[in-house]
C-alpha cells in the first residue's frame, strides 16, 4: 500500500495525472481495521479535471482544515524531492567531468558482473589514461589541465553507447563499463574513443593547439576468463600499461583472451582486423 506522503508528492509532480487516488480512513484503535470513510485525492493543478470532479461531488457537506495549507505541503514536498534528487546525483557524479565518479563505478561494475553471472552474457571494461598529462600541467598550468580532462570526458561520452557507463576513475584516468558486451565489440568501442580524441587537437585562445591522445586497456568478464571484479580490473589495467610500453595512443588487450574467443566462433579475418592499429600491433599479455 502506498504511503500518503508519496501519493501527495506524486500528485504535486504530475499535474496532468487524471486518475483519482483513493484511500480509506481507518481508526488506529480498531483492531479489525474497519473503514469508516474514504478519501479521494486529485491534483488541483489540473484545473479542468479538478473542477469537473468538484462538480460531481457537489454539494460538499463539510470541509477539513489542515494545520497547514495543502498547497504549501505540495510545494514543500516537491522542493524536498528535488533536493533529494540533487544529493543523489552529487553522490554519484564527478563534478568536473559530469561523468560517474569512482564510487558509482565500483558499485555499477559489481552490478554488471552479477548480471553477467546470472544471465551468462559477458560484460567488458575499458580503462583509459591521457598520454603525457603531467607535461600538459607543467607547461600550461593546472587550469588548462582541467580543461583537457573535461574535453577528453566529452569525447569519451560522445563515442560510447547509451547503455554504457563512463566514469572518472581518478585524476586523468577514465573507465567505461560495457554491459552485455564481449571483448571484440569492446575493443572496437575503445578504438572509437581513442580515434575521437587523437583526430582533433585541443584548442584554447591562450595556448597553441595541443595534440591529445589516450592509451587504453580492455578486458572481458565472462565464464571464459576474468571471473571476478578484481581480476577484471587487473586485466584491463595490465593491458593499458603494456600499451603504454608499446608507444602509447594504443588500445591494449590480452592476445590470449582474443585467442580463446577465436576458438569459440570469431572469424579469422575479424581477428586480423582487431590486431591492426594506426601504429603497431596492440600489446598482448601471456
Amino acid at each position: 500500500m502506498k504511503d500518503l506522503n508519496k501519493i501527495i508528492q506524486d500528485l504535486s509532480e504530475n499535474p496532468s495525472e487524471k486518475a483519482i487516488t483513493k484511500g480509506i480512513l481507518v481508526s488506529k484503535t480498531d483492531q479489525k481495521k474497519r473503514p469508516f470513510g474514504i478519501l479521494l485525492l486529485a491534483n488541483p493543478g489540473n484545473s479542468s479535471y479538478f473542477n469537473n470532479l468538484l462538480a460531481e461531488l457537489k454539494p460538499i457537506d463539510f470541509m477539513i482544515h489542515f494545520p497547514v495549507k495543502i498547497n504549501e505541503l505540495f510545494h514543500r514536498l516537491s522542493y524536498l524531492n528535488r533536493e533529494i534528487k540533487k544529493l543523489k546525483k552529487q553522490v554519484m557524479i564527478d563534478e568536473m567531468t559530469r561523468m560517474y565518479n569512482y564510487r558509482f563505478f565500483k558499485k555499477q561494475l559489481k552490478t554488471e558482473i552479477n548480471r553477467s553471472q546470472r544471465t551468462g552474457f559477458p560484460c567488458s571494461l575499458i580503462l583509459l589514461d591521457i598520454d603525457h598529462f603531467k607535461a600538459i600541467n607543467d607547461n600550461y598550468g593546472h587550469l588548462t589541465g582541467n580543461e583537457v580532462i573535461k574535453e577528453v570526458a566529452k569525447r569519451i561520452k560522445r563515442s560510447i553507447r547509451t547503455i554504457d557507463y563512463p566514469a572518472r576513475y581518478g585524476g586523468d584516468e577514465f573507465a567505461v563499463i560495457l554491459p552485455s558486451t564481449g571483448l571484440v565489440e569492446a575493443i572496437g568501442i575503445a578504438e572509437r574513443i581513442r580515434k575521437s580524441i587523437a583526430d582533433d587537437s585541443f584548442k584554447r585562445p591562450d595556448i597553441p593547439p595541443l595534440s591529445l591522445t589516450v592509451t587504453g586497456g580492455v578486458a572481458e568478464f565472462s565464464d571464459l576468463f576474468h571471473t571476478s571484479m578484481k581480476s577484471l580490473i587487473e586485466a584491463a589495467d595490465k593491458a593499458l600499461y603494456q600499451a603504454k610500453e608499446m608507444g602509447r595512443n594504443l588500445i591494449g588487450y590480452a592476445k590470449d583472451d582474443l585467442d580463446k574467443i577465436t576458438g569459440v566462433g570469431v572469424r579469422r579475418e575479424e581477428k586480423e582486423l582487431l590486431l591492426k592499429t594506426s601504429k603497431n600491433k596492440p600489446p598482448s599479455s601471456q
